[in-house]
């Protein structure tokens, strides 16, 4: 399963990150780390749950896999994985991704707030606020209908 998907929805956040604190050598960087960071996402699921025990795991399961492999399969190539994961767990774990959570929830909050919303009439008017209000724009209707407004509907849905 690849989990690439998932980590495109972040990458221009990770970059304002990158950018905002001066984690840029020169344009290069950025590329090799999203470079990396892509070619990983194939295979690891990158999110919150990304910690450093869990980048040490899969520098291991790297190290391991090393022969089995047509890129990053050296040394060289793992450590510069390692460092991009690195990175992002930064950028996951930071008050910068909080604040940019917390910025989306306001504003969706915001539009809610100003304008009468329409909901479909099989699902309670409740139930669809409270899943819109967690949708993010930057994310697919696909995405936030899968993560958000189905599991707040639960049993209201019959498939």
């Amino acid at each position: 399963m690849s989990f690439e998907k998932d980590f495109i929805n972040e990458q221009t956040d990770f970059f304002n990150y990158m950018v905002d604190n001066n984690l840029f050598k020169n344009r290069q960087t950025y590329h090799d780390y999203i470079t990396r960071l892509r070619y990983i996402s194939h295979f690891y699921k990158l999110d919150g749950t990304l910690t450093f025990d869990k980048i040490s795991d899969i520098a291991n399961e790297l190290k391991q896999t090393i022969s089995e492999r047509d890129r990053y399969n050296t040394l060289k190539g793992v450590s510069d994985i390692v460092s991009g994961l690195k990175r992002f767990a930064e950028y996951i774990n930071s008050d910068y991704k909080k604040k940019i959570e917390d910025s989306i929830l306001s504003e969706n909050s915001r539009h809610l707030e100003e304008s009468p919303i329409w909901y479909p009439s099989f699902i309670s008017r409740e139930s669809w606020i409270n899943a819109v209000e967690m949708f993010r724009y930057h994310y697919s209707i696909k995405y936030n209908v899968e993560h958000y407004l189905i599991p707040e509907l639960g049993p209201q849905i019959e498939c």
